[in-house]
This record gives structure tokens, C-alpha cells and sequence, in this order.
């Protein structure tokens, strides 16, 4: 039997929230910038590139996120990789994948306000 983990883990910086109310339950869609590169290699500069990452979380979490976090400010996110498909405007089929957040900390305040952590929040309420 082969054992399989699906675990991610991002410090970076958050770019949008979105939060909403559907039939009672919260959710929050946060955009995470992560950057990699930049400086210099074998006396070249190294252009520096940033990755967007779409991440989900849940009820009592996402109240949390919706209270405390804004642009600008640098979280900890582990979750789970989860696909979604979808058909578009223009009837084509896509797909995105998107981070399902187990837990997220509030690492720094773009402002200089306390930094509450975020609740945990292993479960969320139906599949995205």
C-alpha cells in the first residue's frame, strides 16, 4: 500500500479577499503572492517572479479573514490542493486549482496593528 500526502505551505503576501454569505455559510477567496528568484547568479541578475495562488477558506475561519486580514499582509497558509472544473462564459471547459486552507496565520499587518491568528479549520462544509 502506498502512502500519499496532499499538503502545501506558502508564506507570502495577500493580494485580494473576497468574502461571501452562501445559504448562511461564509467562505473567503484570498489571492497569495509568493516570489522566487531575483538578485544575482554567476554575475547576471536574476529577474524575480511571482506566483498568484488562489486560496479557500471556511466559516468560522473566514470570518476571521474577513475581520483581520487586508492587502498587503503577510500570512502562512497550510492546506490541500484541491482542481476544479468549470465551463466558462464562452461554453469552454477550464480548470483551476485552488488551495483549501486547514490553517492560516496572520504573520505581519501591512499597518502596524496587533497580529491575531487565524482559526483552524480542518473541515469546510461542501466541496468546491
Amino acid at each position: 500500500m502506498s502512502s500519499t500526502l496532499n499538503q502545501v505551505t506558502l508564506i507570502g503576501n495577500v493580494g485580494n479577499v473576497e468574502v461571501r454569505d452562501v445559504n448562511g455559510k461564509k467562505y473567503a477567496k484570498v489571492s497569495v503572492a509568493t516570489s522566487e528568484g531575483g538578485g544575482m547568479k554567476d554575475g547576471q541578475p536574476v529577474p524575480e517572479v511571482t506566483m498568484w495562488h488562489t486560496v479557500m477558506c471556511f466559516d468560522g475561519q473566514a470570518s476571521t479573514i474577513e475581520k483581520c486580514v487586508a492587502k498587503g499582509d503577510k500570512v502562512g497558509i497550510v492546506g490541500r490542493l484541491r482542481e476544479r472544473k468549470y465551463t466558462d462564459n464562452n461554453n469552454i471547459e477550464r480548470k483551476e486549482i485552488n488551495i483549501i486552507a486547514s490553517n492560516v496565520v496572520l504573520m505581519s499587518k501591512k499597518s502596524a496593528q496587533p497580529q491575531p491568528q487565524t482559526q483552524s479549520n480542518n473541515d469546510y462544509p461542501w466541496p468546491i
